[in-house]
């Protein structure tokens, strides 16, 4: 069954630009697989070229906040501990209820995020390793039950 798919990731946060576009390679690899999937993925990342290129942070909001309710599952995509707007969203995410899936290294999730898959929230926590392809493709399969 084919998903709306909101992707958060952090634009800024990154100690140069080098971190943001290596990240940004592995994130794009992600969104691509996942619309190749069929899924209809909603993301700002792909189409930012620095870490300084992107909406304000009013017209941010209401943009991603309205995509954030209309989609199916929030997928946050957590790099490494950063201060990074993306943890807002996924409060919002949380708020709303929606099924929740982080991609990221347990160890750097915020405590509170540590503990969404024993919640009454639907989530899943996965490692961001060299099978994430596949691990991401089961898991939107499983978010569900």
């Amino acid at each position: 069954m084919t998903k709306t798919i909101f992707v958060s990731t952090p634009i800024t946060g990154f100690g140069n630009i080098q971190d943001f576009l290596s990240f940004k390679e592995h994130a794009v690899s992600i969104i691509d697989m996942l619309k190749s999937f069929g899924h209809s993925v909603y993301n700002e990342f792909e189409h930012i070229d620095s870490d300084n290129c992107f909406d304000s942070p009013s017209k941010s909001v209401d943009e991603d906040f309205m995509k954030i309710e209309k989609s199916d599952v929030f997928l946050l995509i957590h790099p490494r501990r950063m201060q990074t707007s993306s943890l807002i969203e996924l409060g919002y995410a949380c708020a709303l209820q929606k099924r929740i899936i982080i991609i990221g290294n347990f160890n750097d999730l915020p405590f509170l995020a540590k503990g969404l898959s024993k919640s009454s929230i639907k989530a899943l926590l996965l490692d961001f390793d060299i099978n994430i392809c596949k691990t991401l493709f089961n898991a939107l399969q499983q978010i569900d039950k």
